[in-house]
This record gives structure tokens, sequence and C-alpha cells, in this order.
């Protein structure tokens, strides 16, 4: 028995990862040396989404740019936020004021693994790290 369907080969589109709920690219190997982040209510719905909680009311942060090395830079700052969420015991809505310092080493490696046991480490090849991101990962 032959089979004479010929096999046809879809194109598939590349894997393209979901945009961030807070993006904010900044070059840290600048000469800025500081940085105000503030979610608007679109962001501060999805980063809600994103954590589980009923709402995000709001979201800023304060980043310091300071230069460390060569091509490393500590970023350093403050995050604050209004988080809603249920109670797990009666449901009702409990609001949250949530304050929390931002220690971040961002290093600039070519594809080899940086540790740092005393705060968080963001390596990038080009300068860039996103701060959005970096103060959702903190929240």
């Amino acid at each position: 028995m032959t089979c004479d369907a010929k096999s046809k080969k879809k194109d598939k589109a590349p894997f393209k990862p979901p945009p961030l709920e807070l993006s904010r690219p900044v070059m840290v190997l600048s000469r800025r040396e500081s940085h105000e982040v503030v979610a608007d209510a679109r962001e501060r719905e999805a980063v809600a989404a994103r954590i589980g909680v009923e709402e995000v009311r709001s979201l800023e942060a304060s980043v310091a740019v300071e230069k460390r090395g060569r091509d490393d830079v500590a970023l350093l700052g403050e995050l604050t936020a209004t988080v809603a969420q249920k109670s797990v015991t009666t449901g009702d809505l409990v609001v949250s004021e949530v304050s929390a310092p931002l220690d971040v080493l961002v290093v600039v490696v070519d594809g080899e693994d940086y540790d740092d046991d005393d705060r968080d480490v963001v390596a990038t090849s080009d300068g860039v790290v996103d701060l959005g991101e970096i103060v959702v990962q903190t929240l």
C-alpha cells in the first residue's frame, strides 16, 4: 500500500514570550544616576494578575545607579506599593502597604555565570536591564 499524500510542512512562528507587565528597559551603564518607575492602571492590573492578588492600587520605585566596577553597577532603592488581596480565612479584601528595598547587582558578562550570596544579580551582555521587571520580581 502506498500513500500519495504529500506532507505539508507548516511554518511555525518562533516562540515569542508575552510582553512584560511593567517594562522599563534602561541602559544602566549610562551617566544617568537615578530612575523612577511608576506603574499606570493597566500595568498594575497586569501585575496583580501575575502575582495573584485582587488589586495593585499603586506601585512605584526609586532606583539609584551606583557604579561598582568597570562594567558592574548596583541598583539601590526602594519600592512602595498598595496591594489588595482576599483574606484566606474570611474572604474579605485586605489592603496592605508594601515597602521593600531594592539591592541588585548588574554585571556585564559574556555567557559566564556570576553569583553573589549577598544580593540579587542580573546579568546583561549590553548594559540594558528592565527596571520594571526587577520591581515586579521584588514585589
